[in-house]
């Protein structure tokens, strides 16, 4: 009975501990299954050597590389300046009249070169210099024919018929004079009409009315005077037809007949001279021609058509910009590298990959006593315009030396604590942050003075990802 006993208190401590078994064995299986499944870097991994990124975060990051090359490059200084237009090269190009602006042919930005018209502007003034210029022009010619018939009637000896001739060219001249002032009183008489009718309906002004009026009555009186003129010479006809008829002997000379004629040459020279200083054609328009008097871009337009202008007011602004001045901030420091001459080479945000250069040509003599600073004038040639004034610029002051330096793009260049760092790829594919001293090259590049050698695998693309996950992992160490 006894044995019976233990026999099922076996049994029943078998059960017991499968059971127990049983109820253990999941947490196995799950902490099984757990190892089993793969764990995924989603940040680089840090190792003794600096960074680690796989294929993938690699593409990601954009991480491109390239060995570190030695060039050639001019030892020099940086520093920065603006560009501004020499006051040669900006021109102002003003009215020679008061009139209206009758039509404009140029707008803001446009090229234009010498010569080129700009704007056509209406003028009372120029259609009077216009009507004394032909008016000269009638009274020399009438002066020619009269000394050329003088001269021909000396040669015939013909002196009884002289005095008649001459008086029959004095009312020829007076005729022709009659003709012009009775032609120009029509003409203003017309203008003044027009004009009245142009302010009543406000377009024109009171002060070009007035100057209508004054130039008609200014034209009645000279055709009054020129018909009297006209009576004076046909009585002296009568007077010298008289003396002919009996038998009396002219004396008239050729010396009043030149006389005459270097009368009418003086006064059609101050007549052109006239036009020439008001910029006018010999036409009878009343217009003159306003041209560019150098090639350049036209900045600014000052006046609209139709608008009143007076004599010297500014019509348009024009801008040469093949030559441009640089002014170059050069602190008191760096004033022993600076001479005459100098090649200076500069770049600005507009074209970040191109440079341009020029040479020193003036430094000032006087510091600026805020930032101790000096200003070194440069001359650029601005070759196919790219460049305008009231740019800044980044500028590289080039001694003229050169030696073989590292050179590196300058997105391979981070900044940490005021220090150059480059990061360097190893073999492994691990990237290592390495401390450079720069300088300045050229061309959207840096060199590289002390820290890296040639042949050296450079991050040159996704330098600053690099900068940000090492410097996330080290805020991390500090936590």
């Amino acid at each position: 009975m006894k044995r019976h006993y233990i026999v099922i208190l076996a049994l029943l401590c078998l059960f017991a501990g499968f059971v127990i078994g049983k109820q253990a064995s999941p947490p196995v299986e799950r902490e099984s299954s757990q190892a089993a499944t793969p764990v995924v870097n989603e940040t680089p991994i840090e190792s003794e050597s600096g960074l680690h990124l796989d294929s993938e975060q690699r593409e990601i990051a954009g991480i491109e590389t390239e060995p570190a090359k030695l060039e050639f490059v001019q030892s020099g200084f940086e520093a920065t300046g603006s560009l501004v237009a020499p006051p040669t090269h900006q021109i102002q190009v003003n009215s020679p009249v008061a009139g209206v602006v009758q039509s404009l042919h140029v707008q803001v930005g446009d090229q234009v070169d010498p010569g080129q018209t700009l704007a056509v502007l209406g003028s009372q003034e120029v259609a009077q210099a216009q009507s004394d210029y032909h008016q000269a022009l009638v009274e020399l010619q009438l002066a020619k024919d009269s000394l050329a018939n003088t001269k021909r009637l000396i040669t015939l000896d013909d002196l009884t018929n002289r005095p008649v001739e001459q008086a029959r060219q004095e009312i020829s001249s007076a005729q022709a004079r009659l003709a012009t002032y009775r032609a120009q009183e029509k003409t203003t008489e017309a203008t003044l009409k027009r004009i009245q009718k142009l302010l009543d309906i406000g377009i024109a002004s009171q002060q070009q009315l007035d100057q209508a009026r004054a130039d008609s009555e200014a034209a009645k009186s000279s055709r009054r005077q020129a018909e009297q003129d006209l009576e004076v010479a046909r009585q002296y006809l009568e007077r010298q037809k008289q003396i002919q008829s009996q038998g009396l002997k002219g004396s008239t000379e050729i010396v009043p007949a030149e006389s005459r004629l270097t009368a009418a040459q003086e006064r059609l020279q101050i007549a052109q001279s006239r036009l020439d200083v008001l910029g006018a054609g010999a036409g009878r328009d009343g217009e003159v021609v306003v041209k560019a008097p150098a090639s350049g871009v036209v900045q600014t337009q000052s006046v609209a058509q139709g608008q009143n202008i007076t004599t010297g007011q500014t019509l348009f602004e024009l801008l040469d910009p093949r030559i441009l001045w640089l002014w170059v901030n050069v602190y008191e420091s760096d004033l022993p590298k600076v001479s005459l001459n100098q090649k200076v080479r500069l770049s600005v945000a507009a074209y970040p990959e191109r440079s341009f250069e020029g040479l020193v040509s003036y430094v000032e003599p006087s510091l600026d006593l805020n930032n101790r600073t000096a200003r070194a004038q440069v001359k650029i040639h601005n070759i196919g315009t790219l460049l305008s004034p009231g740019m800044l610029a980044t500028v590289e002051m080039i001694n003229g030396t050169a030696r073989q330096l590292v050179v590196i793009p300058k997105e391979a260049v981070v900044r940490i604590n005021d220090q150059d760092f480059v990061y360097l790829e190893s073999e492994s594919g691990s990237f290592e942050r390495v401390l450079v001293v720069t300088a300045p090259a050229s061309n959207g590049r840096i060199a590289v003075t002390q820290g890296l050698d040639p042949g050296e695998n450079i991050v040159v693309k996704g330098s600053y990802y690099l900068k940000s996950e090492e410097l996330k992992g080290s805020l991390g160490d500090d936590d």
